[in-house]
């Protein structure tokens, strides 16, 4: 920022929408069913779907505050400045700790048309699955959605992750409630305060090991 110089809300906001997309990038789960690294974290339930129209943001926030989750959305936070980068970002934690992570990510085809959604489910190790949790997921893709699921996996991990998931987890509070305040269409807007995290230094956040 110049000395003697307030650069306007929105430049600051933008750039807070920027580091909250870098955040996004940074990925610490594995793809096995079993984290076998204390950096590295299985998704206690992770599915792949797709669908034949775009899924109904409000309805996930909906499925997510009725299980009692904080929900950031972090893509209409993205659109509002002129970021978009994913078709679908939302994301909520709750006071065990758990966090369930809504995604939209292309294909990679030529025609651009063809989006893979997918949920991770997330709990502190070691896993206890939530079996009904897991299952409400499920039945919420495919009958409210009305998606499909193209892979279902449940994973588990041991007790020395716990460190790991502490820090992820903290990531993910940091962010989503830094999306929740820049968010214009959320309760929680706070447009002081927003400019204020935005004009603060933004410390770069990686996964270890990467």
């Amino acid at each position: 920022m110049i000395a003697g110089k307030r650069e306007p809300q929105m430049n600051t906001s933008r750039k807070l929408a920027q580091a909250l997309m870098m955040a996004s990038l940074t990925m610490y789960f594995s793809d096995s069913a079993v984290a076998k690294q204390s950096d590295s974290l299985a998704p206690d339930l992770a599915v792949n779907f797709q669908c034949s129209m775009p899924p109904s943001e409000a309805a996930i926030e909906q499925f997510l505050t009725g299980r009692k989750f904080t929900v950031a959305n972090l893509e209409r936070m993205r659109r509002q400045f002129n970021l978009a980068f994913y078709p679908l970002e939302i994301e909520g934690y709750d006071q065990e700790r758990r966090f369930v992570h809504f995604i939209g990510l292309p294909s990679g085809s030529l025609d651009g048309a063809k989006i893979t959604y997918s949920v991770g489910v997330n709990s502190p190790p070691p896993t206890r699955h939530d079996a009904a949790l897991e299952k409400a997921v499920l039945h919420f893709i495919t009958t409210t959605l009305k998606c499909k699921a193209s892979s279902v996996n449940h994973g588990s991990n041991p007790t020395d992750a716990s460190a790991f998931y502490d820090e992820v987890f903290a990531l993910q509070l940091s962010r989503d409630h830094e999306a929740a305040t820049c968010d214009k269409m959320a309760r929680s807007f706070d447009a002081r305060h927003c400019e204020r995290m935005a004009s603060a230094p933004v410390q770069r956040r990686t996964s270890r090991g990467n």
